[in-house]
């Protein structure tokens, strides 16, 4: 009898190759899909956070040959009851009790202890490593800022009287203002 191997439904698949730690799986008739062997990847580690009172911006050092991550949040410390989600890169920013987007799920709470971990995946979704150590993460009160700071400023000298400035913003329909001065301490701003 073939191995069988369960995805995200439940789907026999014939195993028809191994090279360099590399599972080679076929569906029946269907194209060739490559997932990565779970031991040969490093636990991810160095799981952080930066927090507003609606809104948890989470970063993680990248696991060698990583491509995505499975984002796994849960208000129980337990982790028994709990909301992934599937990213590409080693950060992302956690702003609604549920992740579907279909759903209309509520903004974060202010005060109210969240609790992530992180494991790395294939781009096929196929489980690399196993979960990093929980995060414990309480949001900060509702008198504080409501969004996560912006990051990435970078600016861009165009000529002697322009500059341009770009951030990724953090956060649903997000307003900036922007301070300049010729002071390094914004005098005159």
């Amino acid at each position: 009898m073939p191995p069988i191997l369960s995805l995200r439904r439940a789907l026999s698949l014939t195993v028809t190759g191994l090279v360099l730690g590399t599972v080679l799986v076929a569906a029946p008739a269907g194209p060739l899909v490559q997932q990565a062997a779970a031991a040969s990847y490093a636990t991810p580690s160095g799981l952080t956070a930066s927090k507003s009172s609606h809104a948890v911006g989470l970063r993680w050092k990248a696991v060698p040959g990583a491509k995505a991550y499975r984002v796994q949040f849960s208000t129980r410390s337990s982790m028994s009851s709990y909301k992934t989600m599937d990213v590409v890169g080693n950060h992302f920013d956690w702003l609604y009790l549920d992740p579907d987007p279909k759903k209309g799920a509520a903004r974060l709470k202010a005060s109210t202890n969240y609790y992530f971990r992180v494991k790395a995946i294939s781009l096929g979704q196929a489980t690399l490593s196993r979960y990093s150590k929980t995060l414990k993460v309480k949001t900060a009160s509702s008198s504080s800022l409501a969004e996560l700071a912006p990051v990435d400023l970078k600016a861009t000298v165009r000529s002697s009287t322009s500059t341009y400035l770009s951030w990724s913003a953090r956060g649903p329909g997000v307003r900036f203002q922007v301070r300049f001065s010729t002071s390094a301490n914004l005098s005159g701003a």
